[in-house]
């Protein structure tokens, strides 16, 4: 739940006890200091949707690099994470070979600079670049932007050389 607020409503004689977690015994003193009763469900109404109606965008993200592909040898290493998606900021993941992968992702309104009233989009646009360990542009999906739908995953691959690169992307709320 929203910053471990866990709340334990009782309604006696008029008035609301609320009990918190530490991190948010702020608000327990703040509601007990209101003198109407009306209002402190408006106001513990509005603290508590605050937090608990707001969903986040988090990417599950897998890279996977293999060398030696066509030779028959393959070396591979792998690394996956779970990223929450910040505005305006991209997701930067590097593995230990030098692989280091930059991703972009938002809700389709929000680039198209549509909002809907009933919540987020269920597509994502994702952008994003694939470098290797010099820093040079392996892939570069910035300007064919993806669409996918939550919860389903979709695969960038590059591959030259003998070295096969690829990442994948899956969007969820949370």
């Amino acid at each position: 739940m929203g910053l471990g607020i866990l709340a334990l409503i009782g309604i006696r004689h008029n008035i609301i006890k609320v009990r918190f977690t530490d991190t948010a015994r702020a608000f327990n003193s703040f509601l007990l200091s209101v003198k109407y009763t009306s209002m402190k469900y408006t106001v513990f109404t509005l603290i508590f949707l605050s937090f608990s109606v707001q969903a986040r965008l988090f990417l599950d993200v897998s890279v996977i690099n293999k060398k030696g592909i066509d030779i028959g040898l393959t070396l591979g290493s792998e690394l996956h994470s779970a990223e929450e998606v910040r505005e305006n900021k991209s997701i930067t993941l590097t593995m230990k070979s030098g692989i280091k992968v930059e991703i972009n992702a938002q809700f389709l309104e929000e680039k198209l600079g549509l909002l809907k009233s009933h919540g987020p989009s269920q597509e994502i646009l994702v952008t994003g670049k694939i470098y290797n360990n010099k820093g040079v542009v392996l892939k570069n999906f910035e300007n064919e932007a993806l669409k996918v739908k939550l919860e389903e995953i979709v695969n960038i691959t590059y591959s030259q050389d003998s070295q096969l690169v690829e990442v994948r992307i899956k969007p969820y709320l949370k």
